[in-house]
């Protein structure tokens, strides 16, 4: 699963996309900041959670 961060009106807001489709986003009352990377890879296997930068984890 990717996760875009986005700023949305100056807060940071998240795009779930699954595949090549956004399945939904996500509002934070938390500031948006440039230094934020563009997106997050999110993985949950049931035991293990692992989130990461695409370039963490070569995508």
């Amino acid at each position: 699963m990717i996760r875009d961060l986005v700023n949305s009106d100056g807060k940071l807001s998240y795009d779930f996309i699954q595949g090549n489709e956004l399945v939904a986003t996500f509002d934070s009352p938390y500031p948006y900041d440039n230094s934020y990377p563009k997106s997050l890879v999110v993985y949950d296997s049931g035991n293990r959670q692992i989130i990461a930068t695409p370039s963490e984890i070569n995508i």
